[in-house]
């Protein structure tokens, strides 16, 4: 028997509110874990019983039903992105002068975007958790540029949120034993090198746990994945910088300089794209019970 008391409000109903009252959904409609349920009614297509959001929430050819509102604001994101983006690479590129209140008002961005999805819209919770601590990690890398220990178990546990999102997508294949086996490598390697410290160990820990992510984040399905996983290469590739950046005694010096663009050069885009990967599943053409 379908539930007798609304859950959620039609105006909650994810990416699917203003398309519902445009097909004339009734007030019998109740949300419950991404399916409409009718107890009152038919649905838009004259059958009775429920759902899916995915199916609802698709308009003409095909199209996902995002709420005009909704367009509006994601436009504006990106359209703010892509101006402090600009701002900074133009900066870091002429130099003389700071561009770190740029970069960190882009990353402040990032996570008003992704609270936004997540309260108003029902986005994904675990990419504003990740965005917080990126947010809070970037204070002491970027900002104050001390305390880097902090800042980088602050990105550990960044990588744990995205393993978390990983595992709910793939049937929870975690590869731990190619985890284990790529840190242990990774920590022989430095000792071997000569330039064990906490910092480097945790480090080096941290990038081989990035590079699973980023590698089984290549095999999940959907368009919505697929963001997720080229924000990972990214946000990969920016610490690949990050590394070169951090031993210039070992880099050639015009190496060593394009590091200095080469991070935000991909930081910022990784981070957009991770956050828009957290919009409700139904716009991306998924079901509406994957935003958890």
């Amino acid at each position: 028997m379908p539930p007798r008391k609304k859950e959620l409000s039609l105006e909650r109903c994810i990416s699917r509110g203003s398309f519902l009252q445009e097909k004339g959904v009734g007030s019998g409609c109740v949300a419950r874990r991404g399916m409409l349920w009718y107890d009152k009614g038919k649905r838009p297509d004259g059958q009775k019983g429920q759902i899916s959001f995915a199916r609802l929430g698709r308009g003409k050819g095909g199209q996902e039903a995002v709420p005009q509102r909704a367009r509006g604001v994601i436009g504006g994101f990106l359209a703010l992105e892509g101006i402090l983006y600009l701002w900074f690479l133009t900066v870091d590129i002429r130099g003389g002068g700071s561009s770190t209140p740029i970069k960190y008002a882009a990353i402040l961005l990032c996570l008003a975007f992704a609270l936004w999805a997540c309260l108003a819209w029902g986005g994904e919770r675990l990419v504003c958790l990740a965005l917080g601590l990126t947010v809070w990690a970037d204070w002491y890398l970027l900002v104050q540029e001390d305390h880097y220990l902090l800042g980088v178990m602050l990105f550990c546990g960044v990588q744990l949120c995205y393993l978390v999102r990983i595992l709910r997508n793939n049937g929870g294949q975690g590869r731990w034993g190619v985890r284990g086996g790529l840190a242990v490598g990774a920590l022989v390697l430095l000792a071997a090198a000569g330039r064990w410290s906490g910092l480097d160990a945790l480090a080096v820990v941290y990038i081989s746990f990035f590079a699973c992510n980023m590698g089984q984040s290549l095999t999940l399905p959907g368009r919505r994945m697929r963001l997720f996983a080229l924000g990972l290469v990214l946000f990969f590739c920016c610490d690949v910088w990050v590394g070169v950046f951090n031993v210039p005694d070992l880099v050639p010096g015009n190496l060593y300089a394009a590091a200095r663009v080469g991070m935000w050069l991909c930081y910022l885009p990784a981070q957009v794209l991770i956050v828009l990967s957290a919009l409700p599943g139904a716009w991306f053409g998924g079901r509406g019970d994957e935003n958890k």
